[in-house]
């Protein structure tokens, strides 16, 4: 044997064992018993014999079972009703919505110009002096979607923008 093919075979040996304690781990957790706690709706043989267990035959209880574990989920005794108001409940009253905070913010530039879309190379709408305020209704990257008070819309750069306070 070569001096490479012996480090190349002992590889594949532990590759090829790992491999297959990984495959065969799972099954063999899902065959082994979880629970083994009493039920009263299984038989007395299958209390017995936790392994092979046999459930009643009560049409009205269903019965989940996944892979070799049964779970059973028993009906409720009494229906959930709804609590009803009465006269001296007290009473509710719609609320108004509340519209959101309006992002107000002011220019801190010389001048800054509004352009079409959130790029320097885009037409532009408007240049706005120093200390005009706006409210942003969108950001993208480092650009917010204004309206000036004039009624003109269009992209500023972030930079050039401060809150108001």
């Amino acid at each position: 044997m070569s001096a490479y093919g012996f480090p190349i075979l002992v590889v594949t040996t532990l590759l090829v064992g790992t491999a297959a304690a990984i495959v065969l781990t799972p099954k063999d957790l899902l065959r082994s018993t979880v629970v083994t706690a009493p039920s009263p709706y299984l038989s007395e043989s299958a209390a017995r014999a936790p392994d092979s267990p046999m459930l009643a035959t009560d049409p009205s209880i269903p019965v989940i079972q996944v892979a070799s574990m049964t779970v059973e989920v028993t009906p409720l005794s009494e229906p959930v009703t709804a609590i009803p108001l009465t006269e001296t409940s007290p009473a509710l009253e719609p609320v108004a919505p509340v519209a959101p905070a309006r992002d107000i913010r002011r220019i801190t530039a010389g001048s800054l110009n509004m352009r079409s879309e959130p790029n320097k190379f885009s037409q532009l709408v408007v240049s706005l002096p120093r200390d005009t305020q706006v409210v942003v209704s969108d950001t993208s990257g480092s650009w917010a979607y204004v309206t000036a008070p004039d009624g003109s819309s269009g992209w500023l750069s972030q930079n050039f923008l401060a809150a108001v306070e």
